[in-house]
């Protein structure tokens, strides 16, 4: 598995074109992936996502909002 970093500086094009040429190595979409493009990753060929601070919100983690990152973490979910 090889991670594309940085996923928030290119189109998941990017990840369906080195995909198309290199099928037999799995790519992981790393720094930037989000609620509003990770299907579009995973439709492109994703095999994994690295996620850090679009995952793990701050404000709900400063404000202890633990019932409300578990939402968030579930809306990742549903969307896999």
């Amino acid at each position: 598995m090889v991670k594309v970093f940085p996923s928030a500086n290119m189109a998941p094009s990017y990840l369906k074109n080195v995909s198309a040429l290199l099928d037999f190595i799995d790519l992981m979409p790393t720094g930037g992936v989000s609620l509003e493009n990770i299907l579009e990753f995973r439709k492109a060929g994703a095999k994994a996502f690295g996620m850090g601070g679009l995952l793990f919100d701050s404000e709900l983690i400063k404000n202890k909002d633990w019932e409300g990152l578990g939402q968030h973490f579930n809306k990742f979910q549903q969307l896999l």
